[in-house]
């Protein structure tokens, strides 16, 4: 696996997606549909951080 690259958002490290995938050697839709399969098991904010269009691509940079 290669290093993950730090990714903060406030001051807080997160992962994006993609790095979750990568991590697991599958793909985003996977990760994503895991994620919304057992959505009701994540807290916002403390599981994960809901991204709207604008701070995603600040994030890709």
């Amino acid at each position: 696996m290669n290093e993950l690259q730090i990714t903060e958002l406030n001051g807080q490290r997160v992962l994006t997606t993609q790095q979750i995938a990568d991590g697991y050697g599958t793909t985003n839709k996977v990760i994503s549909n895991n994620f919304n399969n057992n959505r009701t098991r994540f807290e916002e904010g403390k599981h994960f951080i809901l991204l709207v269009v604008a701070l995603t691509n600040v994030l890709r940079k």
